[in-house]
Parts: C-alpha cells; sequence; structure tokens
C-alpha cells in the first residue's frame, strides 16, 4: 500500500475484451473469467521454458 491506502497488484494481466467464441458466435468476455487463465498460462509457458533448460520450475507462487 501506498501512503493514500491504495493496494498495488502482485502481478495483472488483461482482464477486459477478450474476443471468444461460443456456438461460432464470436463475442467479448472480462473479469477473471478471462485474466486468471491468461496468467496462469504465461506461468506454464515459463514452466515449460525452464524444465526445457533442466532449470527448476517456479513452484508455489501465491504469497
Amino acid at each position: 500500500y501506498n501512503k493514500t491506502g491504495r493496494g498495488y497488484p502482485d502481478v495483472s494481466t488483461q482482464g477486459w475484451n477478450f474476443e471468444i467464441v461460443v456456438d461460432g458466435e464470436v463475442t467479448l468476455e472480462g473479469g477473471t473469467s478471462a485474466s486468471s487463465p491468461t496468467f496462469a498460462s504465461i506461468i506454464a509457458l515459463i514452466n515449460d521454458r525452464l524444465l526445457a533448460e533442466n532449470k527448476a520450475v517456479l513452484g508455489f507462487l501465491n504469497p
């Protein structure tokens, strides 16, 4: 938190205006239903790269 009490996120990712297709129809999605899977996929890609280089994965990331 800063002096005004505003909290800063540890991580952030896009959370609005994701184009998705449902039953052939394009629609926009947003919120944590979009941002959480995006961040999880980024971590998965990082872990894949670490494993490919015979390094340890990131492990448990929650505070």
